[in-house]
């Protein structure tokens, strides 16, 4: 096996990264406008932590069986959205 000056194999395939995408949303964070972005309340931050928590119930029951085997998202449409 030949070695580069480092002591490494140099032919080794290149490792291919798999990415799988997902995408976990709630339409309850449009109904606040920017300036939710400072709201440190208690209550406000429960019902956030509440509603990602639901959020992430209900993308688990139609997208659990896809983590770890394939995308639920599309890279270039989520991208687009920026």
């Amino acid at each position: 096996m030949a070695t580069s000056t480092s002591g490494r194999p140099t032919n080794q395939r290149a490792a291919v990264l798999v990415v799988r995408t997902h995408r976990i949303m709630s339409n309850k964070l449009a109904e606040f406008d920017s300036s939710s972005k400072l709201n440190a309340q208690r209550a406000f931050l429960f019902m956030l932590k509440e509603e990602g928590r639901r959020a992430a119930d209900a993308f688990l029951a139609k997208h659990g069986a896809d983590v770890g085997e394939r995308r639920s998202a599309d890279i270039d449409v989520l991208l687009g959205e920026c």
